[in-house]
């Protein structure tokens, strides 16, 4: 039971930190508009309606930057848009026959900004601005700016359990630290290095084995689903030795057996703050040497499996 002081109190903190909301994004809004539309105040409550995660200042620092700038042209309101947030910069251009459509449409955008899962109150407003009305020409679509992702980068700590260090489940802890680029979902570069540690141990009839595991474990979680929650899919690749110890026996001895070999995973992450993450991890990698520990020819006490198995609870910081 040496870990388990440790993964109650670690269990405790986590859940502690889940339960705290995720703190609104600050919006700093930078308007101008054309002489016949003036609706920044408009537009702000708009975007404020739209999603609650949104908190608008003036100055200071902000999460998401917006430029908005509106000329009339031809009788329509059009307006250029760059935004700069958590997930890279883009530029939107926008048209509509009226400054209320306008409005509308341009507080849909900002929220999603904002909030990816925010949802539009009124869609046909984002419609009936962005589509030309009939016998006109449409405008030239102007696609995003492509903006290489920022890198980000976090440190965690973890506690959980370990199916292939002993004959029985061992207490596990890890320490990580890992690099990224980009937090959108899909495909993106990622690398993480994990230190990790595990201790088991059994009553035998030839007496007591005590069993401790000290492995590097090499990661990349390539592809990943959502946002504020996020699943991911990952390799890795262990590599570091398994020492047995043995007690309460005659002539008692100490081994040890490389510990090394390919393997998978799946991650759950909830975002809790911008710096802040709790994440479930389970796991499953084979070993490549499979070397067996016992007190006489006729007693094996532990065999390294062919397939072993982890999984546990870490708290990641990072930015």
């Amino acid at each position: 039971m040496h870990g388990a002081p440790f993964l109650v109190v670690f269990g405790v903190l986590c859940l502690s930190a889940a339960a705290w909301a995720e703190p609104a994004r600050r919006l700093h809004l930078d308007y101008a508009g054309s002489a016949s539309c003036q609706q920044e105040s408009e537009l702000r409550r708009e975007v404020q309606r739209r999603t609650s995660a949104v908190a608008d200042v003036s100055q200071g620092p902000s999460e998401v930057t917006a430029r908005v700038s509106i000329e009339a042209h031809d009788g329509q309101q059009r307006a250029n848009v760059d935004i700069n947030g958590p997930d890279g910069a883009s530029r939107r251009e926008l048209a509509a026959p009226d400054c209320a459509q306008l409005t509308r449409a341009l507080a849909l955008i900002l929220a999603i900004a904002i909030e990816p899962d925010a949802r539009a109150q009124d869609e046909a407003a984002s419609e009936s601005a962005t589509r030309p009305a009939l016998g006109e020409i449409a405008p030239p679509r102007v696609e995003p700016t492509r903006v290489r992702p920022p890198l980000w980068w976090a440190v965690g700590l973890g506690g959980g359990l370990n199916g292939g260090v002993g004959p029985h489940p061992a207490f596990q802890q890890a320490l990580s630290v890992e690099l990224g680029r980009g937090r959108a979902a899909g495909f993106s570069a990622h690398v993480k290095l994990g230190f990790v540690h595990a201790h088991g141990s059994v009553n035998a009839r030839g007496g007591t084995a005590d069993f401790d595991l000290l492995a590097l474990r090499l990661a990349s979680c390539p592809f990943r689903i959502g946002t504020s929650v996020t699943l991911a899919t990952c390799l890795t690749f262990d590599w570091g030795r398994l020492r047995g110890d043995g007690s309460h026996t005659r002539a008692a001895r100490s081994g040890s057996a490389f510990w090394y070999g390919p393997g998978v995973a799946g991650a759950a992450a909830l975002r809790v703050r911008p710096w802040l993450q709790v994440q479930l991890e389970l796991g499953a990698l084979t070993p490549l040497a499979r070397d067996r520990f016992y007190f006489g020819p006729s007693e094996t006490v532990h065999r390294i499996p062919t397939l072993a198995g982890y999984g546990g609870l870490n708290c990641l910081v990072g930015g």
